[in-house]
C-alpha cells in the first residue's frame, strides 16, 4: 500500500504535479479496507488493489508503457491542462462576452 503512494510521489515530478496535494485514505466496508489515493480536493482517486482491475479517475492517458500510477497521473496532468487553457481570467474573456451579447441581442 505505501509502496504504491511513495511511486505516486516519486512519480509526481515528472508530471508536474504538487506532492503537497497527495493523501492515502482507507474506506472501511463491512468486512474490507479499501484504500485510495487521493490527488487535490477529493478530485482525482487510485483504488489501490492486488487485481489489476484499473479502478482510478481520470482514466484519459493509456500509454502501454505506463504502469497504472504513470498513466493515472498523466491523466491527471492532462486534465489540469486542458482545465488552464479552457479558464481564462474574466478581464481576458470581457470582450469576447460583449461581442457575443450584442451579436445575439442577449
Amino acid at each position: 500500500m505505501n509502496s504504491f503512494f511513495n511511486e505516486a510521489l516519486e512519480k509526481s515530478k515528472k508530471f508536474y504535479l504538487d506532492k503537497s496535494k497527495f493523501s492515502i485514505v482507507q474506506i472501511k466496508k463491512t468486512i474490507k479496507k479499501n484504500y485510495f489515493i487521493i490527488y487535490g480536493n477529493n478530485e482525482y482517486y487510485f483504488e489501490i488493489t492486488t487485481s489489476p482491475k484499473k479502478n482510478y479517475f481520470p482514466y484519459f492517458e493509456e500509454k502501454s508503457s505506463f504502469t497504472d500510477i504513470e498513466n493515472w497521473l498523466a491523466s491527471i496532468s492532462k486534465t489540469q491542462e486542458h482545465h488552464f487553457r479552457i479558464v481564462k481570467k474574466l478581464e481576458e474573456g470581457k470582450t469576447k462576452r460583449d461581442s457575443f451579447k450584442k451579436k445575439f441581442s442577449i
